[in-house]
């Protein structure tokens, strides 16, 4: 596994950061595959912060993965998990992230949407949170 990645962050404005991420991957499994994400958090008040995100994906296939029950009966060892497939996604959202006041009960709490869709047809929707608080 060889994963080269680069990330460029850079403040536009008082309020905003554009963040830039690309990453090229390769093994010897044959798997070749480009990452391109950006984030942008905006802070709209000191306490709460908005950062819609994209990212994109694609691959190629590994040398031994064929759909299943298409494998030639002369090859010793293959797969049929279409993660080692041909395939592209695509994922988009936004996420909320509240930073308590100094010396009160909640630290941070933050929610995140995402949706995901990929080009053999699997997608899912996501919620995540979290919360996060002093310790003494």
């Amino acid at each position: 596994k060889i994963p080269i990645g680069v990330q460029l962050n850079s403040f536009v404005g008082a309020r905003t950061i554009v963040q830039l991420y690309y990453r090229y991957y390769w093994d010897n499994f044959g798997i070749n595959a480009h990452t391109f994400s950006i984030e942008t958090p905006v802070k709209i008040v000191p306490q709460l912060v908005v950062t819609p995100f994209v990212r994109f994906y694609t691959q190629g296939k590994a040398d031994y993965f064929y759909p299943y029950q298409t494998a030639p009966n002369t090859v010793p060892f293959f797969t049929s998990d279409y993660d080692l497939s041909d395939f592209s996604s695509f994922k988009y959202g936004a996420g909320l992230k509240f930073i308590g006041i100094k010396g009160g009960s909640l630290k941070q709490f933050g929610l995140r949407y995402a949706h995901y869709s990929r080009s053999d047809g699997l997608y899912f929707n996501q919620l995540t949170s979290y919360l996060s608080v002093p310790t003494k």
